[in-house]
C-alpha cells in the first residue's frame, strides 16, 4: 500500500523577547491505491465545512483528486474531460476558491470550473493580453495561480519570446486580469 506523506505547519509562534520561533509540524499519512499519485505538482489546500481538504491535479489520470487532511483519507477522484464544452488540456495551475469556482490555468487559457469538472467560463489570455512584445501570460511553480476575491482578479507573469533583453526592460512583467470588467 502506498502512502502520501504531507507535512503541514499547523501552528507557528514566536516570542519577541528572545527572538525564538517555534514550529509545530503534524505529519499526515493518507493510504492510497494505484489510482492516486505519491506526489502532486499542482494542488491547493483549503478549509470547507470545518474540514481541511486538499485538491490535487492528477496528470496521469487527468482528474481532480480530493483528500481529507483531517480524516487522513481520500475522498474522491473526479475525471476531467479533454474535449467538448467541459474539455481542458493539461492543467498547469489551480486555485480552489469554492465548489463552483476553481480557477484552472492551461497554457494560454484561464478556466473556471466546478468541483465536478464542469467548465463555466474560459478566458483566452492571448486575446485579452494583446502584448506587442509577443508576451505570453503564464504561471509556474514559483508564481502560483491565485484568485484575489477583493479585486476580483488573477495575476500572471509575462514570458517574452524572441525579444532582446533591452526591449524586455520596457515591457510589463506582470499582467492582472480583472474578471469583473475583463480588463487586463
Amino acid at each position: 500500500m502506498l502512502f502520501v506523506l504531507i507535512s503541514l505547519v499547523f501552528s507557528c509562534s514566536s516570542t519577541t523577547n528572545d527572538g525564538n520561533l517555534s514550529i509545530i509540524v503534524e505529519k499526515i499519512q493518507i493510504p492510497i491505491d494505484e489510482k492516486f499519485l505519491n506526489t502532486y505538482q499542482i494542488w491547493d489546500s483549503y478549509y470547507e465545512n470545518e474540514e481541511s481538504k486538499l485538491l490535487a491535479y492528477n496528470a496521469t489520470r487527468h482528474s481532480f483528486d480530493l483528500f481529507s487532511l483531517d480524516k487522513q483519507s481520500t475522498l474522491s477522484q473526479i475525471p476531467l474531460e479533454r474535449e467538448g464544452p467541459d474539455g481542458i488540456d493539461k492543467v498547469d495551475g489551480l486555485d480552489y476558491y469554492n465548489e463552483d469556482s476553481i480557477f484552472l490555468y492551461s497554457r494560454g487559457k484561464l478556466y473556471i470550473s466546478t468541483i465536478e469538472g464542469k467548465i463555466s467560463k474560459v478566458h483566452s489570455l492571448y486575446e485579452l493580453f494583446n502584448f506587442d512584445g509577443g508576451g505570453e501570460p503564464s504561471i509556474n511553480f514559483y508564481f502560483k495561480l491565485r484568485y484575489n476575491p477583493v479585486s476580483k482578479s488573477v495575476a500572471f507573469f509575462i514570458v517574452y519570446h524572441n525579444t532582446d533583453q533591452k526591449s524586455k526592460g520596457n515591457l510589463p512583467l506582470i499582467g492582472l486580469l480583472n474578471l469583473e470588467t475583463m480588463l487586463s
